[in-house]
């Protein structure tokens, strides 16, 4: 896969740059909260899912419904967006969720929040042109993260219960 340069260097490239260095710093100062086998497969999951929706959604099949900053084609900043912002700025919402359930909240408010948050940082990707809509919209996405969301949450809880029954397991039988 070839990958492009910008067009030229505007406000989608800042966007981008500004919001990996925020959902970066918050990566790095906030203390973690997960054991790094499950930061790993949840930053590679988000990222995973991110990849292959962007392809199905953004053209790579019979249906183009938006492109990404100043091309159809991937650019360099594709690839941070998808590979590093997307994979923080969703590690940081299950982070939230980790402390929220924690304080025996109800997820499903969660979910709805999470969903809204998530759909407001993608207005603002669009109205800093990171994406242009061509057959999509926002309520559209609504819909994806109101999905996505839960079946993150059900993945991680998951992982988080494997984890503790092989230490567990490990525990008894080393002593």
């Amino acid at each position: 896969m070839i990958l492009y340069p910008p067009i030229q260097f505007d406000e989608n490239e800042w966007f981008i740059i500004v919001s990996l260095l925020i959902v970066a710093a918050l990566f790095i100062w906030l203390p973690n909260r997960f054991p790094p086998i499950i930061t790993a497969l949840l930053l590679l999951y988000i990222a995973a899912v991110a990849i292959v929706s962007d392809h199905v959604l953004g053209g790579a099949y019979k249906k183009n419904l938006y492109d990404f900053q100043d091309r159809e084609k991937y650019e360099w900043f594709d690839v941070i967006l998808q590979l590093f912002v997307y994979p923080l700025f969703g590690y940081l919402i299950y982070y939230v969720y980790d402390i929220w359930r924690q304080k025996n909240w109800h997820t499903i408010w969660f979910i709805v929040l999470a969903t809204l948050f998530s759909t407001i940082f993608e207005g603002i990707s669009v109205w800093f042109r990171v994406f242009v809509y061509t057959g999509w919209n926002l309520f559209y996405s609504f819909l994806f993260y109101l999905c996505i969301i839960p079946i993150t949450i059900f993945l991680l809880e998951k992982m988080q219960h494997y984890i503790q029954r092989y230490r567990r397991r490990v525990k008894k039988s080393a002593g």
